[in-house]
């Protein structure tokens, strides 16, 4: 059993490193990205050790991987790079864990985590800008959090959640997730007081922070949530946060509604952290990657799903041609014209490339749920 899975180890970072490199590298010094979120976090990272507190809202308030990468006496670029290539292979295992957790086997584990790497919101545009290490730091906390509260190891716990408040603002996620969780699995009175302290110290650091450093700019948590509120519900909002951001399997709730309120009705955890990301997505722009805090909930779904219906009594060829269908078909959705070794060459073609990957999804899947009950039916019989 531990030969098996180190062996599943050893793929999970074969597969995480082909991922990264399948992403390519932004190209930091052209002009079109003079201005957006990667200039700040170079100005954060060359002052340190000491802290650049002129870079405006809310960036200068996600200390902790600027101020890391600019520790090393390397440079700052080659910096960003390591350490959130780094951070992306621990993302990656973190994710698999996460899905060991939740009863799912190895294999199934590694398949559903190579889907996720190679998801062109969550883990790709992570992979091409480096330098959003804040990014791919705060989801490891956010979930290795997770899993040290379900295993009531409190003081790392506390020390994951504090590092994660002086990351970003995704580490609170947490708080309501894990009430909820705590509830819901019939936690003794201690876990809920040692969750409370943590939490409360956590918002209090949160708070401090947000004193002490002034905003230099014009915008605020405020102003960004009324711009959230004023484009929440348009179509194309919509569908660029819940739908677009889990290509190719979009369709998979809609073809299995009565296992999704199945599964969810017994997590409903994770229907709290789907809720908490998506009014967190309000205070930003790029509406798809910032679900990613919110990817377990789709592909822990989409693992129970494939427990399911792809069960040992269907022929081996199917299942087979089920995982190299499925992960050809993962692998065509994540090209992309902004980032990727292999560009599209332009935003009509990945639509189109987002559609057919999704139809193409869709009929694998139904080609699943038929097999998969006709299989059950005969078994009963």
């Amino acid at each position: 059993m531990k030969r098996d899975f180190t062996q599943y180890k050893i793929y999970l970072l074969l597969i995480t490193v082909a991922a990264i490199l399948w992403a390519g590298k932004i190209q930091y010094s052209l002009p079109q990205y003079a201005n957006i979120d990667l200039a700040k976090y170079r100005e954060m990272a060359l002052a340190s050790p000491g802290l650049n507190l002129t870079i405006p809202h809310p960036y200068v308030y996600r200390l902790f991987a600027p101020w890391l990468a600019g520790l090393f006496p390397i440079n700052i670029d080659l910096s960003f790079y390591l350490l959130n290539s780094v951070s992306l292979i621990a993302l990656a295992f973190v994710f698999f864990r996460i899905l060991s957790f939740h009863g799912f086997d190895e294999k199934l584990s590694l398949f559903i985590t190579s889907a996720f790497v190679f998801n062109r919101y969550f883990f790709q545009f992570l992979a091409f800008d480096y330098y959003q290490l804040s990014d791919t730091v705060a989801y490891f906390l956010l979930f290795s959090s997770f899993l040290l509260m379900a295993e009531k190891r409190w003081t790392l716990f506390g020390m994951t959640l504090i590092l994660g408040i002086l990351t970003r603002e995704a580490a609170l996620l947490i708080i309501p997730v894990g009430y909820v969780y705590l509830y819901e699995k019939r936690f003794d009175k201690k876990d809920f007081l040692w969750l409370t302290i943590y939490s409360l110290l956590a918002i209090f650091i949160f708070l401090v922070i947000r004193v002490l450093i002034p905003n230099t700019s014009q915008e605020n948590y405020f102003t960004q949530i009324t711009y959230g509120l004023s484009s929440f519900f348009s179509y194309q909002a919509l569908t660029k946060r819940f739908l677009i951001p889990i290509t190719p399997f979009m369709v998979i709730p809609f073809i299995f509604l009565k296992d999704f309120y199945d599964y969810f009705k017994k997590h409903f955890y994770l229907i709290i952290l789907f809720i908490f990301v998506a009014i967190s997505s309000m205070f930003g722009n790029d509406f798809e990657r910032l679900m990613t805090a919110a990817s377990p909930v789709f592909y822990l779904f989409l693992a129970y799903i494939i427990s399911k219906y792809l069960n040992s009594n269907l022929p081996k060829s199917f299942t087979v041609t089920f995982y190299a269908l499925t992960i050809l078909t993962v692998l065509f959705s994540s090209l992309y014209h902004l980032w990727g070794i292999i560009r599209l060459p332009s935003r009509e073609i990945t639509m189109q490339v987002t559609l057919l990957s999704d139809l193409l999804m869709f009929i694998i899947f139904m080609v699943l749920k038929y097999q998969g009950s006709l299989t059950k039916e005969k078994t009963i019989k």
